[in-house]
């Protein structure tokens, strides 16, 4: 999982850096910019346009019939209204904030980000300190069944001679003459005993044996997932970094698109308020023409769809008209006889004072307008 995070955070540190010093260049004279939205006039159809769509929607979600909307506190700059849709943070603290994640992020935080992986991944696959496998564990396990085995021969020797025991002495019970065999008996039980007696010394020794490889392997086995778990958390740990990293230089990113657009924003501002203009200008010199086009079309085929009926009615049921001149009941197609639907109804409107306003008010905008 780290090493995705880690190839997902290098695609994108590699398609952002070579784009930081032009990013760099554009916050250095930022200040300028702010300082041109707060001269630029948000003109009066467009603060009214808002305040339309403001109350549209406050009826739409509280279900108020009608109320009169104040503009009182309403934007008055390019800056004020920018700021307002910023839900409450200024354009000054977002390029502060930009500014310092571009310090943040440049080619040695990378290169430190990669090396920790690294580091990371070498202890994982080169197992330096030998942690990862347990060596001689065949052997010793081999080496403990070989006890084990024995420990149960000894048992079963044990037992079968135990058995024996019991035999002689139940021989000794149903005999005769128990005094002839008995000092023979002892001597052999005392022989018994005493091999008894090794075996069960034996049986200690396999048994402390046992326990010693038991608490070794314990140990050991304590000691390396000890390890693991000190590795696993170091790499989920790094992964959150690389996962935080990342989802702050996309934020970066998008935060500085949105600079990007700020710094435009005069321009768009003043282009958008000349097309806006040429627009209405357009649709109500189109709108005549085409009224205009429509009358004289509609009056055109009304007279000439009249005159032929009229010819029509003059020559009656003539058979002149079925022979040497057909076609004498075609009728011009209608062409023109709407108005077309309007159009650029939701554009501001922009007139020519605003426009000079614009000029007038911020001298910068001049060639745009």
């Amino acid at each position: 999982a780290m090493q995705k995070t880690q190839l997902k955070f290098k695609k994108a540190f590699t398609g952002f850096l070579p784009q930081r010093e032009k990013y760099f260049k554009m916050l250095e004279n930022f200040h300028e910019t702010i300082s041109l939205l707060d001269r630029i006039p948000l003109l009066k159809s467009l603060k009214e346009k808002e305040a339309d769509e403001a109350l549209a929607k406050r009826d739409q979600e509280e279900g108020i019939i009608s109320f009169v909307a104040s503009t009182s506190g309403s934007p008055t700059t390019l800056l004020e209204w920018i700021t307002t849709q910023g839900q409450g943070q200024s354009v000054d603290a977002l390029q502060l904030k930009c500014f310092d994640d571009l310090h943040l992020f440049d080619s040695e935080m990378f290169a430190q980000l990669d090396r920790e992986v690294q580091e990371q991944l070498s202890l994982v696959t080169d197992d330096p300190h030998h942690m990862k496998e347990l060596m001689g564990i065949e052997r010793r396990l081999s080496e403990l069944e070989k006890r084990l085995n024995e420990a149960k021969r000894i048992t079963q020797e044990q037992n079968d001679m135990a058995q024996g025991f019991l035999n002689q002495q139940a021989r000794l019970s149903s005999t005769q003459s128990p005094a002839l065999i008995l000092p023979d008996l002892c001597r052999s039980h005392q022989q018994q005993l005493q091999q008894m007696l090794d075996r069960q010394q034996r049986i200690e020794t396999l048994q402390n044996n046992f326990k010693k490889s038991k608490q070794e392997m314990s140990t050991n086995i304590h000691q390396r997932l000890g390890w693991v778990m000190h590795i696993e958390t170091r790499i989920s740990k790094l992964d959150s970094d690389l996962i935080y990293h990342m989802k702050t230089l996309r934020m970066l990113e998008c935060n500085l698109e949105l600079l990007s657009q700020i710094k435009a924003a005069p321009q768009v501002y003043a282009d958008m308020v000349m097309e806006a203009a040429r627009r209405r200008l357009f649709s109500s010199r189109f709108t005549l023409w085409a009224e205009a086009l429509v009358d004289d079309s509609k009056q055109m085929y009304l007279t000439e769809t009249e005159r032929r009926k009229q010819f029509t009615r003059k020559l009656g049921e003539h058979f002149l008209l079925d022979t040497l001149f057909k076609g004498f009941d075609d009728m011009p197609p209608s062409f023109a006889t709407r108005t077309p639907p309007p159009f650029d109804t939701h554009l501001p409107e922009v007139t020519v004072d605003d426009i000079s306003l614009l000029r007038n008010t911020v001298p910068e905008l001049e060639e745009f307008l």
